[in-house]
């Protein structure tokens, strides 16, 4: 007869309450202990994963806190092992509870090691896995990266979760009707709180559950979108100068997590990325688990941060001079490369009404222009970054190629940063319907398009010469006479006509 029960194995993944699951078992450990549940020394048991890898250097908990040494980090797992088959044998309880978020990074064979230890002293494992929404799993993970002393987006992506890869893998190992999937959300755990979900599992009275949820500790909440701005800039400031591990979150997560705001949101164009990108993985969450995420979970607005980049330039150099003051915050020095825009994420918006154009009409378009990338657009390098455009006519050829170009503003635009310019833009000479597509190029590099920047696409009617003086005259003497309803439906179909002709 095996030792315990049950075994509960909670495998994360990450941002899905992780941390307050285990400070609770951690600080609640003797009391859990007293109603039947086993949670061995730690507040996470991210070793045991590391004991059963094939190259250990290469597991996620030893990436974060990493050991110069690989025979010493052998060693450690070594000593986890047998300190916790030690513990184990002497223990008394009915349930096995075992804890890290790591734990879904491990493949097959590490994860087959991991289920034949936990079958020496149990009788059936069940794996806990909690599924996120892609979307607010991003703004978290990208609050965790800048905390962590990473950049935001390292590939100019939002981060996301391949929950089909990990459950595949977990359900090859421990087979589908061991893995349960819950949902993460506010709406779906039981009792508002994942604590409490997880505590449902167990066999515990209402009274030490309320306890026990009640000792949990949100270690890791989210920056504001100001934080994370800041915080970006400070890991730009310091350049190479962070060595790895806990070095940078010691000195500055918890000064960003104080700094107040708005919240992290995602632009349009990195949900419909996210979205391209994670539906295989919603599908099979859908399909085999039952678990699905509604069109309410996008977190995506235009709001932007509530300072500019230059002051969040300004408080980051303050933050690292008052946290870090014997550190030279290094000059950075722009070589041509670092002039070259290689991932441009951004947008050239225009809101104005639709527009009408006569042949060889030259206009001022008040548009917005947003750098939501990692790397400065700069206006007066020897390789400027302007805005520019193309023409197509009804059957998408191209017409136009090379428009007209708009400068930025001679400081640049530096990433998180919009403004709002006046683009110049030429009709084409002959009429017909277009599209106008408004984007930027690095004159002497490239177009953005071509490097994954999409242009905002604009149906523009350019009229015949009559039909534009007819509508330049309406449009004037509009603004004097008061037409009656009959007058007003005969210019307009007069107009209609012109258009057409």
């Amino acid at each position: 007869m095996k030792k315990y029960k049950k075994a509960l194995l909670h495998v994360g993944p990450d941002k899905t309450g992780s941390t307050a699951i285990q400070s609770a078992f951690d600080s609640c450990r003797e009391l859990l202990h007293e109603h039947g549940v086993y949670y061995p020394p730690g507040q996470w048991h991210a070793e045991l994963g590391s004991y059963f890898c094939e190259k250990p250097e290469k597991y996620i908990f030893n990436q974060q806190f990493p050991f110069n040494d690989l025979k010493q980090l052998m060693q450690r797992d070594v000593d986890y092992l047998a300190a916790l088959r030690m513990a184990l044998d002497r223990d008394t309880a009915n349930i096995l509870v075992l804890s890290y978020e790591g734990f879904v990074n491990l493949d097959v064979r590490a994860l087959t090691g991991l289920r034949q230890f936990i079958e020496e002293y149990t009788e059936s494992c069940e794996v806990v896995y909690y599924a996120r929404s892609p979307f607010s799993y991003a703004t978290s993970a990208m609050s965790q990266q800048v905390r962590l002393g990473f950049h935001v987006l390292p590939d100019g992506h939002p981060p996301m979760q391949p929950a089909k890869v990990f459950l595949e893998r977990l359900c090859t190992v421990f087979g589908k009707d061991h893995v349960n999937v819950r949902k993460f959300s506010r709406d779906s755990l039981l009792g508002s709180d994942v604590v409490f979900d997880f505590l449902s599992l167990l066999e515990l009275p209402d009274a030490v559950r309320k306890e026990v949820a009640g000792q949990s500790v949100e270690e890791n909440p989210a920056l504001s979108a100001e934080g994370l701005l800041i915080g970006e800039k400070i890991i730009r400031l310091l350049g190479g100068h962070i060595p790895p591990g806990p070095f940078f979150p010691q000195r500055f997560s918890r000064v960003l997590g104080r700094i107040k705001g708005t919240k992290i949101q995602l632009d349009q164009q990195h949900v419909e990325a996210l979205e391209k990108a994670t539906k295989v993985h919603c599908d099979y969450l859908e399909q085999e688990f039952g678990v699905s995420f509604s069109a309410g979970e996008v977190i995506s607005s235009n709001a932007e941060p509530l300072i500019s980049a230059v002051t969040a330039d300004s408080l980051a150099e303050l933050l690292v001079d008052f946290v870090m003051p014997e550190v030279a915050i290094p000059v950075p020095v722009e070589t041509s490369d670092t002039l070259i825009v290689s991932r441009p994420r951004g947008k050239v918006a225009y809101t104005g009404p639709l527009l009408s154009m006569a042949p060889d009409e030259e206009k001022l378009l008040d548009v917005v222009v947003s750098n939501n990338g990692m790397q400065y657009w700069k206006s007066d390098a020897s390789k400027p970054v302007v805005l520019s455009y193309h023409w197509r006519d009804a059957t998408s050829e191209m017409v136009v190629y090379n428009g007209k170009r708009t400068a930025l503003p001679k400081e640049g635009l530096g990433p998180g940063e919009s403004i709002n310019l006046s683009m110049r833009v030429m009709a084409p000479s002959n009429p017909g319907n277009y599209c106008l597509e408004l984007t930027i190029v690095q004159e002497s590099v490239n177009w953005f398009e071509e490097l994954g920047f999409r242009p905002t696409v604009i149906g523009v009617t350019v009229p015949n010469k009559y039909g534009a003086i007819c509508i330049r005259f309406c449009q004037n003497i509009n603004r004097i006479f008061h037409f009656g309803k009959s007058t007003v439906r005969s210019i307009s179909s007069l107009l209609n006509f012109l258009k057409k002709s």
